[in-house]
């Protein structure tokens, strides 16, 4: 099982995303990602983070798949503590990478369109999946 744990639901991903992340983990399973207050103090966004990723326990604990990982693009500090709790219960947490695309319309407008390209892991530790196609 993949968690997605973004404000971009799997909904609205490209379909090699989607296709990717099922092939490599079955379901995907958003949860979207926490507002976090600009006012926050380092131990509230921790203790969101613990609130999180004990979220993402319980969902995971419901899957029968052996490998499993949380997909995680956010807010620096709370994605931060949680990819450290989630390395601490042995939960991969990967990053999906794009390819930045500009073009100019006809009018001379700078528009930008974003290609999937992998998924990454955030720890360079875990041998089973460091980069992902």
């Amino acid at each position: 099982m993949l968690i997605n744990l973004s404000n971009h639901p799997v909904s609205g991903w490209q379909l090699e995303q989607r296709e990717t992340a099922e092939k490599l983990y079955g379901e995907v399973v958003d949860i979207p990602f926490p507002r976090i207050s600009t006012l926050a103090s380092v131990e509230e966004v921790f203790q969101l983070a613990q609130i999180y990723a004990d979220k993402a326990m319980q969902i995971l604990a419901t899957s029968p798949k052996s490998k499993n990982a949380v997909h995680i693009m956010g807010e620096f500090t709370f994605t931060y503590n949680f990819v450290l709790l989630m390395n601490k219960y042995g939960v991969d947490t990967i990053v999906s990478t794009s390819e930045r695309m500009v073009y100019y319309d006809k009018n001379g407008n700078k528009n930008s369109a974003f290609k999937f390209v992998k998924f990454r892991s955030y720890n360079i530790n875990n041998n089973s999946m460091r980069e992902t196609k």
